[in-house]
């Protein structure tokens, strides 16, 4: 694994970190949105590593 790949995972890792605590405040407005964030998250995450 690369060190970039490993650094967009650190700054991702903070991200869902960061919005889930956002999240836990908000969670009956957000909670889908949220959801579909970290999905999107998640799916880019593996496009990278893919490459």
């Amino acid at each position: 694994m690369s060190v970039e790949v490993h650094q967009t995972r650190l700054l991702i890792f903070k991200g869902i970190k960061l919005t889930s605590r956002l999240g836990k405040r908000k969670v009956k407005m957000t909670q889908k949105s949220n959801y579909q964030y970290l999905q999107d998250l998640n799916n880019k995450l593996l496009m990278i590593l893919k490459w």
